[in-house]
C-alpha cells in the first residue's frame, strides 16, 4: 500500500464541499460473481444449472462490456469455486438435469421428466424473457401461470413432443445474454421461434458451452491487458467470522445459540483464504491485491488472518462503518474514502461500499425507462459526494453488487444501462471518474484509522441471514459436531493424506454461506430440497470417507425443522363446521393459535403481514385448519393458500383464495420431483378459509411429530411463509383422542 497522505485541513477546519478533491468524483465498481457448488458430493453431478446459465448471461455480458471500453476502470470480484464449475463443466464432462433433459429427445421423456421439464424450464423472469416470445408464453399458458395449483397431470395430456422440444430449446435460449444473442446461431434460433428439431438444441447446448469458454478467456484477457481489477473471495464462499468464532455474532443472535453451535476454526478460514488466492492465481495469472469477503462479512479477527496473508484491501458495507469506532481525526465518518484497521499481521484497508446505489442498479433502475438509468446512477454518485469536505484527498464512491443477478430484471438484459454508463465513465465527461480499489490507493492512500471494526456484513451490518434461525442454526450444529469429529478422527492418526484432504475438502464446502443463507427465512425458493441436500451429501461423505457410520440425523432433511413456539396450542377436540365464516365464536375457541408479527425480506421495507392468524386442531381423525387473512379485501385477489407438511410425510394442500371455493388439492410426494394429487371437498373460502384433512391421508399416524408452514401464493410465485421462521408443529393425537377429551 502507498504512504497515506496527511489531510492538508487541520482537524475542525471549515473547506467548501468538494473543494479539496477539485471537483473529481471518482467511482469504484465492483460486480461481485459468485454461485454455490452445485456439485452433488453422493453423485458427481450437478443438480442446478445456474452456472452454465448465468455464464450466458450476467458473466458474458459484463466481461464483454468491459472488453468493449477499457478505459472504465472496474473491479470484477470471482469466487474461486464458481471458476471451478465453469472448468468442470468445461474439461470434467459433468452435467446437470436441466442440461440432460434438454438434450434427451423429446419423444423419449418420461412422464417424470415431463413433469419436472413443465415445473422448472419457466424458471426465469415472465415480463421481460416469457411474455414477449409469442410461442414461450403461448406454452406458459398451455401449462399454466399459478404451478403450485396446476395439475401437472392434465397438463402432460396436452403437451405434445413439438410442445416439449420447444420448451427445452427456449428455456435455455432465453437464458442467453445479449452478447451471445447477437451470434449466428442464437439469432437463428430466435428468429425460428418454434418447430425446434432435436439438432437444435444440441446446437444450442454446445453454444453455451463456447460461452463458458468464453468467460474464462475474457476474464484472464481482462486481468492481464486492461484497467479491470481482479479480487477474489475465500475459496467457497463461506461467512468468515462465522467460521473464525461464532462469537462474531454476538449483535445478532443469543449468547445461548452462540454457545450451544461453538464453532470455532480460524484454521480453515486461513484455507479459504489462502486456497482462493492461489487458485484465482493460478486461473487468471494475477496475484488479487484486494478481497471481498463473502457477502461483505467481516470482523477484526478475519481481518488480521487476511493481512497476514498478503490482502491488502477488503471491502463490506457502509452500515458496518456506521457501527464502528473510528478514531477522532475532526472529520466525521464518510463512506467517501477508504480506512485503515491496523492488526497484528499488518495493516489491512477498508472500503464501504454506497448501498443505496447499489440496491439501485439491483432493485431500482430496471423499474425505470431505460435511457434514463445509467444518467440517474451517475447523478446519484455525485449527489453521494456532493458535501464531500474531509480531507485532500477526492471522494470515492464505492459501489459494489452481485454481478449476475439484476440482468433478467432489464427489459433489454441491461445492455443499454451497462453501455451508457461505460460511455460516461470511458470519456469522464458527466464528471464521474472510474478508478479500480488498488489504483485509489496507489494514488491516494488510505488514512483514516478504525479503532474498532464492527462484525458484519452488507446486510443490515449483522450475520442474521446466516445464523439465529432454527433451520440455519441446526445446520450449524451438524457442522460443528462433524468438524469436531473430524479433528478427534485425524488426531488419532492412521489417516491417509489423501483422504484427510478429501475430508477436509467436504468440510470447506459445507461451510459455504449459501447453505445458510436458503434454511430457514426470510428467503425462500423451490430448491430449497435441493440446497439441503446439498450441504448434508458433504456432511455425509466425511463420515463415509472416514469408514464411520453416518449420524442418523445428517439422514433427514433440516428443511422445515425451524423451531417455532405457537402462543396457543390446542386444548381440546374440536368439531368446526367447515363453510368458509366465523359460526360461532367457540367453534374455534380450543385451536392452536399463531398471529404473524411480521413479514417482508431483508432485501426490502417490512410490510404488514397478508396473514393475520392461523388456527389449527383436531378430533383425533382429522385435522381443522382456519387461515384469516389481514384484510377480507384479499379474497378473489388471485391468492392461493399452500400449506406444506413437512413431518412425517411430504404432502401439499392447496387452496383457491376465492370466495366459493369448496375444496382443495391434496398433493402427495413419491420423489422429489414425482408426486399424486386428488381432489378434496372439504373447504371452504367467504370471510376466512377453513380446511379439514383426514389424518390418514396425510400419512399421518398416532404419536407422530407434525410439521407444517403455510405460505401464500400469487402467480406461481410464494409472497408469504407462515410461519415468518420454522414451522407449527404438534404430535399427533390418538384416534380416539374426541372420546377421551369428552370423558376429562
Amino acid at each position: 500500500m502507498s504512504a497515506p497522505l496527511s489531510p492538508a485541513i487541520p482537524p475542525g477546519g471549515a473547506i467548501p464541499p468538494m473543494a479539496a478533491s477539485g471537483g473529481k468524483v471518482y467511482l469504484a465498481l465492483l460486480w461481485h460473481m459468485h454461485q454455490p457448488l452445485y456439485k452433488s458430493a453422493a453423485t458427481g453431478d450437478y443438480l442446478l444449472p445456474w452456472v452454465r446459465l448465468h455464464a450466458a448471461k450476467g458473466y458474458l455480458d459484463i466481461a464483454s462490456k468491459a472488453l468493449e471500453f477499457p478505459e472504465a476502470a472496474q473491479t470484477i470480484n470471482v469466487v474461486p469455486s464458481l471458476v471451478l464449475q465453469i472448468k468442470d463443466y468445461l474439461e470434467g464432462g459433468v452435467t446437470d438435469r436441466f442440461r440432460t433433459l434438454t438434450l434427451k429427445p423429446a419423444s423419449e421423456l418420461s412422464p417424470d421428466d415431463k413433469r419436472f421439464i413443465l415445473k422448472y424450464f419457466f424458471s426465469i423472469n415472465w415480463k421481460n424473457c416469457i411474455e414477449p416470445v409469442p410461442r414461450y408464453w403461448e406454452l406458459l399458458r398451455k401449462r399454466g401461470t399459478t404451478i403450485a395449483h396446476t395439475d401437472l397431470e392434465y397438463a402432460l395430456g396436452r403437451f405434445t413432443d413439438s410442445d416439449f422440444r420447444d420448451l427445452q430449446t427456449l428455456f435455455n435460449l432465453a437464458w442467453l445474454g445479449f452478447t451471445a444473442m447477437r451470434e449466428p446461431l442464437a439469432k437463428e434460433l430466435s428468429e425460428k421461434a418454434r418447430d425446434y428439431s432435436e439438432e437444435d438444441k444440441a446446437a444450442l447446448i454446445e453454444f453455451q458451452d463456447e460461452c463458458l469458454m468464453r468467460v474464462l478467456k475474457s476474464w484472464r484477457k481482462l486481468a492481464l491487458e486492461s484497467r479491470v481489477e481482479f479480487t477474489t473471495t475465500p475459496f467457497y464462499h463461506p461467512i468468515l467470522p462465522l467460521v473464525t468464532d461464532t462469537a462474531n455474532a454476538r449483535f445478532t443472535t443469543t449468547q445461548e445459540v452462540i454457545s450451544r453451535i461453538a464453532f470455532n476454526h480460524p484454521g480453515d478460514a486461513r484455507a479459504q483464504i489462502r486456497r482462493g488466492l492461489s487458485f484465482i492465481s493460478a486461473e487468471l495469472g494475477i496475484s488479487p491485491r484486494g478481497m471481498w469477503p463473502s457477502e461483505g462479512s467481516v470482523s477484526e479477527d478475519v481481518a488480521e488472518i487476511m493481512a497476514a496473508e498478503g490482502i491488502s484491501y477488503i471491502a463490506t458495507d457502509r452500515g458496518v462503518l456506521d457501527q464502528s469506532k473510528v478514531k477522532d481525526d475532526g472529520f466525521p465518518a464518510t463512506h467517501l474514502e477508504p480506512y485503515v484497521l491496523k492488526t497484528s499481521s499488518g495493516e489491512v484497508a477498508i472500503f464501504f461500499r454506497d448501498t443505496k446505489l447499489a440496491d439501485a442498479i439491483g432493485f431500482e433502475y430496471h423499474k425505470r425507462p431505460l435511457a434514463d438509468a445509467a444518467g440517474s446512477f451517475i447523478a446519484g454518485v455525485k449527489a453521494a459526494a456532493a458535501d464531500w469536505n474531509c480531507s485532500d484527498r477526492p471522494p470515492l464512491v464505492s459501489v459494489i453488487l452481485d454481478g449476475e443477478n439484476p440482468w433478467e430484471y432489464y427489459e433489454d438484459g441491461g445492455e443499454s444501462f451497462l453501455t451508457r454508463l461505460f460511455e460516461s465513465l470511458s470519456s469522464g465527461k458527466d464528471g464521474v471518474l472510474p478508478i479500480a480499489f488498488s489504483e485509489y490507493l496507489d494514488k491516494f492512500g488510505a488514512e483514516r484509522e478504525i479503532e474498532s471494526l464492527h462484525p458484519g456484513s452488507w446486510i443490515h451490518h449483522s450475520f442474521g441471514i446466516w445464523i439465529g434461525d432454527g433451520e440455519k442454526d441446526l445446520a450449524w450444529k451438524l457442522l460443528s459436531e462433524t468438524r469436531s469429529f473430524v479433528n478427534d478422527t485425524l488426531d488419532e492418526g492412521g489417516i491417509p493424506p489423501e483422504t484427510a484432504e478429501h475430508v477436509m475438502e467436504h468440510i470447506y464446502a459445507a461451510e459455504g454461506s449459501d447453505w445458510f443463507w436458503w434454511y430457514g427465512e426470510p428467503f425462500n425458493t423451490d430448491f430449497d430440497p435441493v440446497f439441503d441436500l446439498l450441504f448434508r451429501q458433504h456432511l455425509i461423505r466425511v463420515y463415509e470417507l472416514l469408514g464411520r457410520p453416518v449420524p442418523g440425523e445428517l439422514k433427514q432433511p433440516i428443511t422445515g425443522k425451524g423451531v417455532f413456539t405457537p402462543e396457543l396450542a390446542p386444548v381440546d377436540a374440536l368439531s368446526p363446521t367447515i363453510d368458509g365464516r366465523v359460526t360461532s365464536f367457540y367453534e374455534w375457541i380450543d385451536a392452536g393459535l399463531y398471529s404473524p408479527k411480521i413479514s417482508g425480506t431483508v432485501m426490502a421495507r417490512d410490510e404488514a403481514p397478508l396473514f393475520k392468524a392461523v388456527y389449527w386442531g383436531y378430533d383425533g381423525e382429522k385435522l381443522f385448519l382456519r387461515v384469516d387473512l389481514s384484510d377480507t379485501k384479499l379474497i378473489n385477489s388471485g391468492l392461493f393458500l399452500i400449506i406444506r407438511f413437512y413431518h412425517p410425510c411430504e404432502h401439499i394442500i392447496s387452496v383457491s383464495f376465492d370466495a366459493g371455493t369448496d375444496g382443495y388439492t391434496l398433493y402427495k410426494f413419491a420423489s422429489e420431483h414425482l408426486y399424486t394429487y386428488e381432489r378434496r371437498t372439504t373447504a371452504a373460502v367467504l370471510e376466512i378459509a377453513e380446511i379439514m384433512a383426514d389424518f390418514a391421508s396425510l400419512g399421518i399416524g398416532e404419536a407422530d411429530f407434525v410439521s407444517f408452514a403455510l405460505y401464500i401464493v400469487k402467480d406461481g410465485r410464494r409472497v408469504e411463509r407462515c410461519p415468518f421462521d420454522g414451522t407449527i408443529s404438534f404430535s399427533a393425537p390418538p384416534r380416539n383422542y374426541k372420546a377421551l377429551m369428552w370423558k376429562v
